[in-house]
């Protein structure tokens, strides 16, 4: 059953990646340019977004993506973050991977996003 369900969430996902960049001083803001054009690379809006899991490894990170994105609270790292439940070291996507594979339904036809 566990690995039938974790099968379906990750053959029904979409994948594109981006790079962005810039000076030091604005590191915290990084992932929205980043975030910007994976959406922009799939066709999507933050409205077509259900739910939006952010590896942060400084709050100042998430903050600055769910405010300058607009993300609605309640579909922003809605079981918690890197800093509420571990930014394991070589194992940070593996660890976003399940926790969206584990709060996703059979069939579940959202859009879930993992940065």
């Amino acid at each position: 059953w566990y690995q039938r369900r974790v099968r379906e969430a990750v053959v029904s996902t979409q994948s594109t990646g981006a790079d962005s960049a810039g000076e030091p001083i604005h590191f915290p803001t990084a992932p929205v340019r980043a975030m910007e054009m994976c959406l922009d690379n799939l066709g999507l809006s933050v409205e077509d977004i259900q739910r939006v899991e952010v590896n942060e490894a400084f709050a100042v990170v998430a903050l600055a993506c769910q405010q300058l994105l607009k993300i609605p609270e309640e579909i922003f790292n809605p079981n918690g973050g890197a800093i509420s439940l571990g930014h394991p070291i070589g194992a940070s996507g593996a660890r976003l991977i399940a926790t969206m594979a584990h709060t996703m339904k059979s069939g579940d036809k959202r859009v879930d996003w993992d940065l």
